[in-house]
């Protein structure tokens, strides 16, 4: 009987052997580390320069200009600002070695026209002038005009907006001044000048 123990004992033994030496058989073998290579080793004659990135230029703002809006006027308040002095009452005659003037008023940034215009040849003298706020003092020789005769005339003030304004208009007679030394009390004959649809 004691030795029936022993012999169980023994084959119990021998198995709990076998399974402990079965189980180290299956176990994960642990992982080798691997030394790092050693850092790079700087010349000794090597030193460190810091670098600096300047800074971008500050920028200086400029104010924005805010631009001055001139209201436009009505035909009706151009008009009332236009005025024209002259001495051409309808017909009256010029002689050609003297001087048409106009003093003439009109509003800022305005074009003032003056035209006039033979009424049988349809050749006619003009001339623009720039209203800047100032009085316009016309001074025009007669001995500009291209021929003697009848003239149709008028003054305009000339607008972006609107074209044509405010026209005054009339009719002079250019005639040929008489000669120099002429005696006053002497018979005044009319020089020789150009036929005209009116004559």
């Amino acid at each position: 009987m004691v030795r029936l123990r022993r012999q169980t004992v023994a084959r119990y033994g021998l198995a709990v052997f076998l399974f402990v030496l079965a189980a180290c058989g299956s176990a994960t073998p642990a992982p080798t580390a691997t030394p790092l290579p050693p850092p790079p080793t700087l010349p000794p004659a090597w030193t460190v320069t810091p670098t600096f990135t300047p800074l971008p230029p500050t920028l200086t703002r400029t104010p924005t200009l805010t631009p001055t809006i001139t209201p436009t006027l009505s035909r009706e308040a151009i008009c009332e600002q236009f005025e024209v002095v002259h001495q051409l009452r309808n017909g009256i005659e010029l002689e050609d070695d003297g001087i048409l003037a106009m003093i003439i008023e009109s509003p800022p940034g305005t074009t003032v026209r003056f035209l006039a215009r033979h009424t049988l040849s349809s050749q006619n003298l003009g001339l623009d002038m720039n209203a800047n706020g100032d009085t316009i003092i016309m001074q025009l020789a007669l001995s500009q005009f291209p021929v003697l005769g009848s003239y149709r005339w008028s003054v305009v003030v000339l607008t972006e907006e609107y074209g044509e304004l405010c026209e005054q208009r009339g009719t002079f007679r250019l005639v040929a001044a008489p000669p120099d030394g002429d005696d006053e009390n002497a018979t005044n004959t009319p020089a020789q000048e150009t036929p005209t649809a009116d004559s």
